[in-house]
């Protein structure tokens, strides 16, 4: 099972009198992938030009440019090209951009991209723009496994969990058993997720009751994310 993080290096374009809210030389925008949507802010627009947001796809040799949305000057609305983003005009100066659902509808337009805000005026001419490059970190992973005490009075169960981002949240593991196919899933507890090695590997525990004639599968929820996964019976 997996549970998913992103993160966002900005790169500042010295040369431009725009920006995107959140970037600079020394500062990063955090996004996870668990996240349903994020929101880029283009600010200090010229007075009076227009906008457009694109994507801008890297390969070894060349790139595509993959065209987002567009943000007149007379039009609150932005028109977009991408059914996965929505953009609309603030103010004259800000307009926003929410990419939501891109992990799973389109995964491949993040993967070594960047997006770009850009001015044009009425002549269709490009006057300043803002790039933010994209870089996804790899899908963090949870694997969890239960096993008899030594007595027999119950279970105990386990879960490792990498590539999670202590800095940015404190992860627990909620525990449950249900019937057969996962039907009536009940709660048995929840456990917080313990930093090991460093800030991205985790590990959690719980004391699980024995199996019933009812309920004998058990199951994980990592929190707050709410990404499940089964649990492994190791009884020896």
């Amino acid at each position: 099972m997996y549970v998913a993080g992103l993160v966002i290096f900005i790169m500042m374009n010295h040369c431009s009198a725009i920006k995107i809210e959140g970037c600079g030389s020394d500062q990063h925008l955090v996004v996870e992938q668990a996240q349903r949507s994020f929101v880029l802010t283009c600010k200090e627009i010229t007075a009076g030009y227009h906008v457009t947001w694109f994507f801008r796809k890297h390969h070894k040799t060349w790139s595509d440019f993959i065209s987002a949305a567009v943000c007149y000057t007379y039009n609150v609305h932005c028109y977009r090209w991408l059914q996965t983003l929505t953009a609309h005009r603030i103010n004259d100066s800000v307009i926003e951009l929410r990419v939501q659902d891109v992990f799973h509808e389109r995964p491949s337009l993040i993967q070594d991209s960047s997006i770009t805000c850009r001015e044009f005026d009425d002549n269709n001419n490009f006057m300043h723009d803002y790039t933010c490059n994209l870089h996804v970190i790899p899908f963090p992973s949870i694997n969890c496994t239960a096993e008899m005490k030594p007595d027999k009075s119950s279970l105990s169960g386990h879960c490792h969990v990498t590539q999670i981002y202590f800095t940015e949240r404190l992860y627990q593991c909620r525990w449950s058993w249900s019937q057969e196919h996962g039907d009536n899933r009940k709660m048995i507890g929840t456990s917080r997720v313990i930093q090991t090695h460093d800030s991205h590997t985790g590990t959690c525990s719980m004391d699980l009751p024995l199996p019933t004639a009812d309920y004998y599968l058990y199951g994980v929820d990592l929190l707050p994310d709410h990404f499940y996964t089964k649990v492994t019976i190791q009884i020896t």
